[in-house]
């Protein structure tokens, strides 16, 4: 069974406590959005933990887990704070918290055969007009699981502040990236085999007016 951690740990702080509500908790469609994302996975697995920082995180069927952070894992944090549950039995899955996921999306991340997948929009989303890019989701085979960790320790020890996710997705795909800052470099990887590149309405949510441009353009389309 595929195991699914959701990420909601962080700290929040480009999102303001914008309408007096955590990003995960905002009412999006008529459902709340990290209750929208576990009714979605629950159609492939049972076997569904939370990354939140208190208990308003626990949801039924859920496991939740308020994750320790050593201070040295900087960016990593999303990844090192949850590694000790990664399946060794079959497939883990890392979600962000704070997406709206399409089920064209969540169909990308549940069936593939690979041995990693990584979700992503690599350029400028032609439909919610967010300019930058966005990791939505990453999912690995237990053969990955020392692969993966081996890869993040080593991001830790060159003390890389930000963008780990893309710093992993190069490592993965062993491209070398030059502008890691810019991630100008991480576009050529829109057509390697493992990165699903998808521009549709799956947005991740870090400020108050991404948010608000979703819902603009939604109204619009």
């Amino acid at each position: 069974m595929k195991r699914i951690i959701i990420q909601a740990g962080g700290d929040g702080k480009r999102w303001e406590n914008y309408l007096c509500v955590k990003k995960h908790f905002i009412e999006i469609e008529g459902e709340i959005l990290i209750e929208r994302i576990v009714r979605q996975v629950k159609k492939y697995t049972n076997d569904i933990h939370i990354v939140g920082s208190d208990e308003k995180y626990k949801i039924e069927g859920c496991n939740l887990l308020i994750p320790h952070q050593d201070p040295k894992w900087k960016d990593c944090s999303i990844f090192k704070s949850s590694e000790f549950l990664w399946s060794n039995e079959s497939e883990t899955i890392l979600m962000a918290g704070d997406a709206y996921y399409t089920d064209k999306a969540i169909d990308l991340t549940f069936n593939h055969e690979l041995d990693w997948r990584w979700v992503a929009r690599l350029s400028p989303s032609s439909f919610t007009g967010c300019e930058y890019k966005e990791t939505f989701a990453l999912s690995f085979k237990k053969n990955m699981n020392k692969i993966i960790s081996n890869y993040i320790d080593e991001i830790i020890e060159k003390q890389i502040m930000r963008l780990s996710n893309y710093h992993l997705m190069a490592k993965l795909a062993n491209k070398e990236i030059n502008d890691i800052e810019g991630c100008t470099d991480i576009e050529e990887l829109k057509n390697y085999p493992n990165i699903a590149h998808i521009d549709d309405w799956t947005e991740d949510f870090d400020y108050p007016h991404d948010f608000e441009r979703w819902k603009e353009r939604r109204k619009e389309k």
